[in-house]
């Protein structure tokens, strides 16, 4: 299947748990989040986010969390994050827009420099809310529009020289 037709698929569909995975299992029974991992559990599937070397992103819709283990005895633990994230974790989100910069599409997954996932709740006022992601020295960058404004300027323009104005609208 098609990553962008995978995307689309995701629009007007109920926004489940927010998942990271675990990285290492550490020292005195502690678990460390993977920085470079978010998967977004929508309508049954999950819109994987990872954060690679070369400071892309790479998207891709599955069925399941992706879980990356740096050694067979790594545990394949997922944590849900989602109240972390979500101004009201405990309403139902539901995803009307899901945009990218800088894109290159594969058939599977596509790489981008930043993702902007927007969703609205069923109460509250019908309160929207704007996540962007980008990727950072030391893993991704989550936040709202406030976390967009600064990366534009201060990244963005500043690798481009030119106002961001090319978004990929799936």
């Amino acid at each position: 299947m098609c990553i962008e037709k995978d995307i689309t698929e995701l629009y007007n569909l109920k926004f489940g748990s927010v998942w990271n995975v675990t990285f290492d299992e550490g020292e005195e029974n502690e678990l460390i989040l993977n920085p470079n991992y978010v998967g977004f559990e929508i309508g049954g599937r999950v819109l994987n986010i990872l954060g690679n070397d070369d400071g892309k992103l790479e998207i891709t819709v599955d069925d399941t969390a992706k879980y990356v283990l740096y050694d067979e005895e790594d545990i394949d633990y997922k944590i849900d994050v989602r109240s972390l994230i979500l101004t009201y974790p405990e309403d139902d989100y539901y995803i009307t827009e899901i945009r990218a910069v800088k894109v290159d599409f594969g058939s599977e997954k596509l790489l981008c420099d930043a993702v902007e996932i927007n969703a609205v709740t069923e109460n509250y006022g019908n309160q929207t809310q704007t996540i962007f992601i980008h990727s950072g020295i030391y893993g991704l960058r989550i936040g709202g529009s406030e976390m967009k404004k600064y990366w534009v300027k201060n990244w963005y323009m500043q690798i481009y020289g030119e106002e961001l104005d090319e978004y990929v609208l799936f």
